[in-house]
């Protein structure tokens, strides 16, 4: 339960740093790149940012399910009862 009282805390933080006016934005506009930035060059393969962060996500995911699964019981609790109500 502290996982997740934690995860709680962090969005309500982060909700409110984003919620505070912004500083109106200059008479140039800058679009966003249509490419994302490359990280990393293997042969003909590129490793981009959106790359690296989809998988360390992936990972997290992966990894944070494996250990809420370990000890299945009858009558979730804690991390299992997180994962069961997130299918």
């Amino acid at each position: 339960m502290s996982i997740f009282a934690l995860c709680c805390g962090c969005i309500f933080a982060a909700s409110t740093i984003v919620a505070q006016p912004a500083v109106p934005a200059p008479e140039k506009s800058e679009m966003l790149p249509l490419r994302p930035a490359e990280l990393v060059h293997i042969g003909k393969f590129t490793i981009t940012n959106s790359m690296l962060v989809t998988w360390a996500v992936a990972a997290g995911i992966i990894i944070f399910a494996q250990l809420a699964m370990r000890n299945i019981k009858p009558v979730p609790s804690g991390a299992q009862n997180f994962w069961e109500w997130l299918v």
